[in-house]
């Protein structure tokens, strides 16, 4: 039975530890003074993302809002 186990690779196991980071990518202005209720702030990305809150169809994906690399702990 040694020679059959001599023969075959022995799994190898590792571990490591990260810890994740969330780091905004965008910024927005809030607004100065009154705003209507149907207005939101632009937000400043790597684009411009002008949101309209009556249609909600070319929003950001959050790879747009956010990176999240892992840092050493």
């Amino acid at each position: 039975m040694a020679g059959a186990e001599a023969g075959q690779a022995q799994a190898t196991r590792s571990k490591a530890l990260a810890t994740s980071v969330i780091v905004p990518l965008c910024s927005f202005q809030p607004f100065v003074g009154k705003a209507g209720h149907d207005e939101l702030p632009r937000l400043s990305c790597k684009e411009d993302w002008d949101l309209d809150p009556k249609h909600f169809t070319d929003l950001p994906e959050p790879h747009d809002l956010f990176d999240v690399p892992l840092v050493d702990r």
